[in-house]
């Protein structure tokens, strides 16, 4: 990991820890002309496996509008350490 994605984890603890996961959130709660992009950085904590699921489940259910994308040499904060490629 990065030293700026440590640096954001430590000042966004205490008030951007998750309290359900956004996956069911995109799922089940958004209204579906809304659309949604998923990144991950593949150097990310967390494993794109979940974010596929959703995607899939969701194309399955016909919705179109939905992408999700692994950018390459990023972590948790790709929009932060690549902002042009996001």
């Amino acid at each position: 990991r990065g030293c700026s994605e440590r640096c954001l984890c430590l000042l966004l603890q205490p008030v951007a820890a998750t309290r359900s996961p956004i996956g069911d959130i995109i799922e089940h709660r958004l209204p579906p002309d809304i659309p949604v992009d998923i990144i991950y950085g593949d150097k990310d904590w967390m494993s794109p496996a979940h974010g596929v699921e959703v995607v899939k489940r969701m194309k399955a259910a016909g919705r179109e509008n939905v992408e999700i994308h692994v950018l390459p040499n990023a972590g948790h904060y790709p929009f932060i350490c690549h902002p042009r490629r996001c």
